[in-house]
């Protein structure tokens, strides 16, 4: 089953995971886990007052 196959239960087929455009850190750990980048969203998340941009990532459960 391998990790995908924890981390999509039930069936589903796709794992979405955002994160910070400034945490390069965890783009680089979903990087080396296998997670695809699909791309900026801009103003995605309200934080501190304020709009930021995130940068998304997913995997699909046939890549795992």
């Amino acid at each position: 089953m391998g990790w995908v196959g924890v981390v999509l239960p039930f069936g589903a087929l796709r794992h979405v995971r955002p994160t910070d455009v400034g945490n390069v850190a965890e783009q680089q750990a979903l990087g080396a886990a296998g997670f695809q980048r699909e791309g900026v969203i801009r103003g995605g998340r309200w934080r501190a007052g304020q709009w930021h941009d995130q940068v998304l990532y997913s995997v699909l459960r046939t890549e795992g």
